[in-house]
């Protein structure tokens, strides 16, 4: 069961690199979806940054995600508070209601039990009273970033608490410096239960695109846009080995193809070789 829960928290292979990030990841992903064993690949950005939540400021991990996209991979969809556990329970109950046909029985359950999550605002807080510039980006949250044990229901004050995360963009080759640094403002729309405490609990989930811009990871006439992981969903049956074989492949044609000089380094591991020191501990 311990051993599981790693699988479920990242794809089955992934392409890792530098907090730089690495160039030409869509060309790589539309090759990887190729693939015969494989299901889906995704592209996320992993970041650190300062988080301050209604003045309380703390360090934690930033994954920049699809969230479209994220179910495809792993659980996480099954991890948050409002959009799955709160949901959930609506549905069940829509769906043991009286005078609920089978067939509708069934699309509730199905709904309850595979959530589409978004980073939308909620409908529920009147942002418009809380700030002046209030249209912001939705953020989630590992509970333990807003104090809460996992049985622990969210209070309103939570989702109406302003939110910055300060982020520092980094480029290969060059220094960091504090100057560098960006602050963006969000709203903490959601709540997430840390898989594996010790890799989530100081984890937010942000907009991909969100992320890729203030990171200035984004597209410019002089450079081409950047993630810094590609995670791969493998079909059932899939030997994981061979999989991670293949990608490696695909990477390592694509970035020939594509002289860089600043050469973004890149590797290709199987999510037992990614979680091992946690798996063997």
């Amino acid at each position: 069961m311990f051993k599981a829960s790693f699988r479920g928290i990242s794809g089955d292979v992934i392409v890792e690199s530098s907090p730089s990030g690495f160039a030409y990841y869509q060309e790589m992903i539309d090759r990887i979806d190729k693939l015969p064993d494989v299901e889906a690949a995704v592209a996320s950005i992993e970041s650190a940054g300062l988080i301050n939540v209604g003045g309380n400021r703390d360090i934690v991990q930033i994954s920049g995600i699809d969230i479209r996209q994220i179910g495809k991979i792993g659980d996480f969809p099954q991890t948050l508070f409002s959009q799955y556990d709160q949901r959930k329970r609506e549905l069940l109950a829509q769906a043991n209601g009286a005078g609920v046909s089978e067939e509708r029985r069934k699309q509730l359950m199905e709904e309850a039990e595979h959530p589409t999550p978004s980073f939308e605002l909620r409908k529920d807080i009147d942002y418009e009273a809380l700030a002046r510039k209030w249209r912001r980006p939705g953020m989630i949250a590992s509970d333990s970033v807003v104090w809460l044990h996992r049985s622990d229901t969210p209070s309103e004050s939570i989702y109406a608490a302003p939110v910055t995360l300060t982020v520092v963009p980094i480029h290969p080759h060059e220094d960091i410096t504090s100057q560098s640094a960006v602050r963006i403002a969000f709203w903490i729309v959601d709540t997430s239960h840390p898989r594996i405490y010790q890799m989530d609990y100081n984890r937010v989930y942000v907009p991909f695109d969100v992320l890729q811009t203030n990171l200035e990871m984004s597209a410019t006439d002089n450079e081409p846009a950047r993630a810094s992981t590609i995670e791969i969903k493998a079909k059932a049956d899939a030997d994981l080995m061979h999989v991670r074989d293949e990608v490696a492949g695909i990477v390592d044609d694509v970035k020939s193809q594509h002289p860089d000089p600043y050469e973004y380094p890149t590797a290709v591991k199987t999510w037992q070789q990614v979680h091992g020191k946690f798996i063997d501990a």
